[in-house]
């Protein structure tokens, strides 16, 4: 038992001599930038139907206002962001020129953005979350 025992610590020691030079991390993430806007309140929001004063007033101002890909209506953007998760890596040198790498992450993201198309009288057309 005792020759065993002594053979596990040789084991480790050998094993932390190899893994000393590697490079190790653990990274645990949450960001959030700009404000996301009332996603529920704007899935009622009707095309065809809703105006640009009953979207501004729900919604609050857009990160963007752009002409849509037709060059009459306008697209108005509202943009944030959400990510959390956690990952690690581990780097250890095979020689002076080659390393063994390992990285894995389980970042999640929530949607960043919400589109409203508006047509040229500002009478909303499509809304887009993605």
């Amino acid at each position: 038992m005792r020759a065993r025992g002594a053979a596990a610590a040789a084991a480790l020691m050998l094993g932390g001599a190899f893994l000393l030079p590697a490079c190790a991390g653990v990274n645990f993430q949450h960001v959030r930038s700009g404000t996301a806007p009332d996603l529920r309140g704007s899935r009622g929001l009707v095309p065809g139907a809703a105006t640009l004063t009953e979207c501004l007033a729900l919604l609050g101002a857009p990160v963007a206002v752009d002409l849509d890909e037709r060059g009459a209506g306008r697209v108005l953007t509202w943009e944030w962001e959400h990510v959390h998760g956690w990952g690690f890596f581990v780097s250890v040198p095979l020689s002076d020129l080659v390393a063994a790498s390992v990285d894995y992450d389980r970042m999640g993201r929530d949607p960043t953005r919400l589109r409203l198309i508006f047509d040229e009288n500002w009478v909303l057309v499509e809304r887009i979350e993605d």
